[in-house]
Parts: C-alpha cells; sequence; structure tokens
C-alpha cells in the first residue's frame, strides 16, 4: 500500500469535510431545540462534542502517521525486493544474528 501525499491530503480533507457537515448538523439540531430548553445542557452536549472531535482529531493523525509508516515500509520492502539472491541471504543473516543476540538465543554453529 502506498500513498502519496496528494492522497493523505485528500483523506484529511474528506475527514474535515465530514467533521464540517456533522459539526453543522447537530449545531442545527442543537439550535431547533434551544427555544424549549436551557442552555446548560446545550453547553455540556457541546463540550461532549469538543471532547470527541479532539479525539477525533488525535485518531486521524495517529492514522496519517500509521499510513506514512506502512510507506516507509513498503519503499523498504521494494529496496530488499531490487536487491540480488546473495545480499537479500546475508541482510536476512545480519538481521538474524542481531535479534538472536537481542533475544539472548545462541544459535548453533553450521
Amino acid at each position: 500500500m502506498s500513498l502519496t501525499k496528494d492522497d493523505l491530503q485528500a483523506i484529511a480533507d474528506l475527514l474535515d469535510q465530514k467533521i464540517e457537515r456533522d459539526v453543522r448538523l447537530i449545531i442545527r439540531e442543537e439550535a431547533k431545540s434551544v427555544v424549549s430548553s436551557e442552555l446548560i445542557p446545550i453547553r455540556l452536549k457541546l463540550d461532549t462534542m469538543g471532547h470527541k472531535l479532539e479525539a477525533l482529531y488525535n485518531d486521524v493523525k495517529d492514522i496519517y502517521h500509521m499510513l506514512a509508516e506502512l510507506q516507509k515500509t513498503d519503499q523498504k520492502i521494494a529496496g530488499f525486493a531490487k536487491k540480488d539472491l546473495e545480499k537479500k541471504l546475508i541482510e536476512t543473516y545480519k538481521d538474524l544474528l542481531a535479534i538472536a543476540k537481542r533475544e539472548g538465543i545462541k544459535l548453533p554453529a553450521v
């Protein structure tokens, strides 16, 4: 999966538009009920909505970072795929030794 910055921006724009529509709808619905209700419950709902919007913003930001990491991984995989077999084996062997050392595993002598 390889998304461009334009793709990520398009996703962010769509999310912004969706959030804006939802907020407008909620505000419109709340404005209709203002006539027959007190302002305090509305403030509480708006505070709650603000927290939910902040959480949604943070989720979108996290998704953006995850997508960026996926792109980096895709690039690493593509780079690895281009290497010849000997270089792939050497790199894999080095990775295996590093993992074994980190985990305290003694590999058998071949």
